[in-house]
């Protein structure tokens, strides 16, 4: 057995790096938050130029998109990027702390295709192929589970997962079930 000194030296460890890890996400937040606010104050002066102008300012009434396919894709890659930082850390968190995330997804949605906030959010979700908060979560945390088990993944995890064997033969034995960790 280890000695309890080392059980909390290395406890402290690990509340020191998770909270380090939360530090990284909120900044990886506030950025992506303050480009999203970035964005939306240029799309407003690029507005009041056009009325200026005399040219027709683009409406939010249509359904065109205000930016090429290519921005379009750079953005959504950047804002999925961004919102997948710490999975492991938010999977299992109650809702009430994904929801922060949740709507900032949304306002990428209704960014990317300059949209008012009270449009639908679902639609625009589906047509830029992103999944829910939540989902993305749980998706990303089982394809990281599946790469672990079927060693393609890091090696640290790898080492954590461990494939369950039953005691006696069963017709689930050929499953490839993953054991649950000891705690």
């Amino acid at each position: 057995m280890k000695p309890l000194d080392s059980d909390e030296e290395e406890a402290e460890q690990l509340f020191a790096h998770q909270k380090q890890l939360r530090q990284r996400a909120n900044k990886s937040l506030q950025q992506l938050s303050s480009a999203l606010e970035q964005q939306s104050s240029d799309e407003e002066e690029e507005e009041e130029e056009e009325e200026e102008e005399g040219e027709e300012p683009r409406g939010r009434e249509g359904s065109h998109f205000t930016m090429a396919g290519e921005d379009r894709t750079a953005w959504s890659q950047k804002t999925q990027s961004e919102a997948d930082y710490c999975n492991s850390l938010l999977a299992g968190l109650p809702a009430c702390a994904i929801r922060p995330l949740q709507l900032i997804q949304n306002a990428a949605a209704h960014l990317v295709f300059n949209l008012p906030k009270c449009s639908h959010t679902t639609p625009l979700l589906r047509s830029l192929h992103w999944l829910p908060v939540t989902a993305r979560i749980h998706f990303k945390t089982l394809v990281l589970a599946y790469h672990a088990a079927n060693g393609s993944g890091p090696s640290y995890i790898q080492d954590m997962v461990k494939t369950y064997t039953p005691a006696r033969a069963l017709r689930s034995a050929s499953a490839k079930q993953l054991a649950a960790p000891a705690l």
